[in-house]
């Protein structure tokens, strides 16, 4: 018996329906997947694509200058997900920070919540975080686990 709910967010088209469709061949019934990108603000952003066509390095922004851009409807994360919540995992490309600001209720509500972020160091005091641990992320930088201070 699954016990919990995940919230899955994927922006870029591509990613999403094979998100969705993994979801679906493994039966999963405990998660909820979205097509935004998750920000502090409501807002329309663009999904620039990396170079090479590795989508796992595709970054959500508000400024993009490269041409080739989709554009992706994004949200604050504590305008869909209820309090509380366990864990918090984040892997936004260089927007850790917009996404854990859009989270501010969700983390203040959430006493135990574990927090899980490859950046976005500059607003951890603010929203009330410390690091216990750092780790590397599989060689493409650290991996930050915070709990709430």
């Amino acid at each position: 018996q699954r016990v919990g709910h995940v919230y899955a967010f994927e922006p870029h088209p591509t990613t999403f329906q094979c998100l969705r469709a993994n979801v679906a061949l493994n039966g999963l019934t405990n998660v909820t997947v979205y097509p935004l990108a998750l920000w502090d603000t409501p807002a329309i952003l663009r999904i620039e694509a990396h170079e090479g066509g590795n989508v796992g390095g595709t970054q959500v922004r508000d400024n993009m200058t490269n041409e080739w851009h989709t554009p992706c409807a994004a949200v604050p994360l504590d305008s869909i997900v209820p309090p509380p919540m366990d864990i918090l995992k984040v892997d936004c490309e260089g927007s850790d920070d917009k996404v854990l600001r859009g989270a501010r209720y969700l983390i203040q509500q959430s006493s135990g919540i574990r927090v899980f972020a490859e950046g976005g160091g500059d607003v951890w005091a603010d929203l009330g975080l410390a690091e216990v641990r750092r780790t590397t992320n599989g060689g493409q930088g650290p991996c930050y686990h915070l709990v709430k201070s």
